[in-house]
Order: C-alpha cells, then sequence, then structure tokens
C-alpha cells in the first residue's frame, strides 16, 4: 500500500525541502554543472515566501518527503476579470512519477483558484516535453496556440 499524499501551500519553513526540489527542476532541464546550489535555491524560495512577491509554493508529500511542487501566480484581470491562476512550474521527483504527485499536485491547484474565485489555469511545457503534453491532455487541459516572447534581463 502506497503512503497518502498530501499537498499543501509551502511556508518558509519548507524553504531546505523547496530548494532541493528547484535545483532538481534545474538539472531537470539543463546541465548540473550550471544549476544553482540547493542552499542558493532555498534561500531564493524563503526569500520569495517572506517577502509575499507575488509567487506562492504548493508542497506534495509522501510519508512526510517532499516529493513535488507547482510554483504559481495570480494574474489579473483575466477573461471576466476572474484572473488566470499561471503555474510557471510542476514538478514532481522522477521516482514518485505515476504515483499520483502530479495529479495531486493540480488538483490543489484546481481548488485553489476555484477557492480564490480564479477563472483559469494556464501553464507552458517546453515542446519536446511529450510526457508533461500527454499528463496535461489527460487532465484535460486544452492546447492554446500562442507565441511566447522572452526578454533576458542580464
Amino acid at each position: 500500500m502506497s503512503e497518502q499524499m498530501t499537498v499543501r501551500l509551502a511556508t518558509a519553513d519548507d524553504a531546505s525541502a523547496l530548494g532541493a526540489l528547484i535545483r532538481a527542476i534545474d538539472i531537470h532541464y539543463r546541465d548540473e554543472a550550471v544549476a544553482p546550489t540547493a542552499e542558493a535555491a532555498a534561500a531564493m524560495a524563503r526569500r520569495t515566501i517572506e517577502t509575499r512577491e507575488g509567487t506562492e509554493f504548493a508542497l506534495a508529500e509522501r510519508a512526510g518527503q517532499a516529493v513535488g511542487l507547482a510554483a504559481f501566480a495570480i494574474l489579473r484581470p483575466g477573461r471576466d476579470l476572474k484572473g488566470v491562476l499561471y503555474a510557471k512550474e510542476i514538478f514532481v521527483q522522477s521516482e514518485e512519477r505515476a504515483r499520483g504527485a502530479g495529479e495531486a499536485l493540480f488538483a490543489f491547484l484546481k481548488a485553489e483558484a476555484q477557492r480564490r474565485g480564479i477563472g483559469r489555469i494556464d501553464l507552458t511545457t517546453d515542446p519536446a516535453n511529450s510526457g508533461a503534453q500527454r499528463f496535461y491532455e489527460r487532465l484535460g487541459g486544452e492546447r492554446a496556440e500562442k507565441v511566447a516572447y522572452r526578454f533576458w534581463l542580464e
């Protein structure tokens, strides 16, 4: 029998767990040698939560261990002034995939959006991330044809 999956809003006390997961996200997308350290990521997560800058984190845990996260923000105005919950990241450790953590994170985001009166959830994937695309389509996501622009400020 698998352990119970829980998802909750993260607090500053969760910075270390968030830092390890954020580092895992970076390693998933680029070379480990250039990924920020877990300590640097934890400091960023703590600062983000403590300053209430707008980004929030949902933390998925199984048996008390952090196994995934969602980083999201509420953006307004949105259609009919209901706003949008924009999910910047939904990430689950590789050994936890296909065990319900992703579904639990998305269910949490959906419930949180509904609780706040939000009208839509938006997210993006890299074009080559077919696994994530299948996952979101299985959850009922509608593929939106948009053109994204990026402005590097470094």
